[in-house]
């Protein structure tokens, strides 16, 4: 195999040869254009990375992308990455994304690859699409713990706001930095208006519980009995466990913010009550809490969102102590048509991306607390950003919440709410919100991850020379 790949460089310095054994290492037994393509990944590669694990699986995985199409079966995506990863992703995601990825930018011509750390690769490059990034991290044994294709590596911030409006029907964006009296906008693209917030809604449960814990109503270590009449579905975590069982409550805030469990929802909104959640929202700087009186639980949401609208008008026409009557005794009742033009606009939980960062504000402000010492490492159960914090060492935190709603294959809300604390202890948020504004059409969620990633790396540069 050796030989082949020295009739593809046949004049080597001692760097290339060392390249060369690295190609052959990877491709051998393989085609002449595999051999290519790894070459050209190896003499990108800064001399210290060349018989790194990340290096090999870089190369493996810029191949899977030019040469296979993104194709790969579960058991390779179970072989290439670490249990970690796919604990996020499962295999299935992994497959398909892999494919997605490889239809809008295959193939990727990577021109530099710098080093971060010994198991941790940052590459650049082009791609039909435009220019690209690959971040790339590994784990002890080899395994990919960290991968990121982000198509807008090179957008500057005037490029990236003008991106923003390109990404679906309706979208919002705010980045800030969290300040004494609240949030600073530093970027935003019609940051006030109203967005259906879908999972990212959990952030004001979780508030009402903290705050209660700080009240002194109730403790991390509380045990909260499961009940299939809160239970619903999909439910991640708790749906696992029988009726009847307790887990701590501590767990299920886990639960609620790292699996993203509805189950979850509806438990901790029963413990603390609905007008809790409400003065949670009111607490946090919402501004204008009655969009969301009374507060609906996922089982009352998933009802209503897809009543027909004739349905919805009538609730929605009711005031609100009338509202709360039927929720209380007249929606299991209900028998309505289901309409699949949903109801986005009028059912679900509604905040701007402006209120969410003051959302996050409180909760950063509560996490302070010597009693709230939980909720930090539960925020960071919530980011899901997989490797979007691979920039070096600009964040030493990233923690939040992601929420996303659709139907019949399409996408209506795709969202993310992070909250960032970077190296020199200076706390940012960022909120991205997509949505499908009610139409019969969809967006790409994949984006989301990478416009985000970018908006991290601008801020990790902002106020500094």
């Amino acid at each position: 195999c050796m030989a082949h790949v020295h009739a593809i460089v046949p004049s080597m310095g001692p760097r290339l040869v060392a390249l060369a054994a690295l190609a052959a290492a990877l491709v051998c037994p393989a085609s002449p254009t595999e051999r290519s393509t790894t070459l050209h990944i190896a003499a990108a590669l800064p001399a210290a990375a060349v018989d790194t694990p990340a290096a090999q699986q870089l190369a493996w995985f810029v191949h899977l992308l030019d040469h296979r199409g993104g194709a790969l079966t579960t058991a390779e995506a179970e072989a290439h990455f670490a249990p970690s990863f796919l604990a996020k992703f499962p295999p299935a995601t992994v497959v398909a994304h892999s494919a997605a990825i490889a239809a809008e930018h295959a193939p990727v011509a990577i021109h530099e690859v710098r080093q971060i750390a010994d198991d941790h690769l940052d590459a650049r490059g082009v791609s039909p699409a435009g220019p690209l990034r690959i971040l790339l991290r590994t784990t002890r044994d080899g395994a990919i713990d960290g991968l990121l294709v982000e198509p807008y590596a090179d957008l500057d911030l005037e490029e990236l706001l003008r991106t923003i409006p390109t990404l679906a029907p309706r979208a919002t964006l705010l980045s800030a930095e969290l300040v004494d009296d609240g949030c600073r906008p530093l970027h935003a693209v019609d940051a006030d208006a109203n967005l259906s917030l879908a999972s990212i809604s959990k952030l004001y449960v979780l508030l009402a519980v903290v705050d209660a814990i700080l009240a002194g109503e109730h403790s991390w270590d509380e045990p909260i009995t499961i009940r299939d009449a809160l239970r619903g579905e999909p439910s991640r975590i708790l749906g696992t466990h029988p009726d009847g069982a307790t887990l701590p409550l501590r767990d299920v805030l886990h639960a609620l913010i790292g699996a993203s469990d509805n189950a979850a929802n509806d438990h901790l909104i029963d413990l603390v009550g609905r007008r809790a959640v409400e003065a949670a929202v009111r607490a946090s700087g919402h501004h204008d809490p009655a969009l969301n009186q009374p507060y609906l639980t996922f089982r009352e949401f998933r009802r209503l969102w897809r009543l027909h609208p004739s349905v919805t008008d009538r609730y929605l026409a009711l005031d609100e102590q009338a509202r709360r009557d039927f929720l209380a005794r007249a929606l299991d009742d209900l028998t309505a048509p289901i309409d699949v033009r949903r109801n986005l606009d009028t059912i679900g939980i509604f905040a701007s991306a402006t209120d969410v960062c003051r959302l996050l504000a409180t909760l950063a402000q509560r996490a302070r607390r010597p009693e709230a010492a939980p909720l930090l490492e539960i925020l960071a159960d919530g980011a899901k950003l997989g490797p979007s914090d691979l920039a070096g060492d600009d964040w030493t935190f990233v923690g939040g919440k992601s929420g996303g709603l659709g139907v019949l294959g399409f996408n209506d809300v795709s969202s993310r709410a992070v909250l960032l604390r970077r190296a020199d202890d200076r706390w940012f948020v960022v909120v991205l919100g997509l949505e499908s504004a009610g139409r019969w059409t969809s967006f790409a969620r994949r984006p989301i991850h990478a416009v985000t990633a970018r908006i991290f790396d601008l801020l990790a540069r902002e106020g500094r020379p």
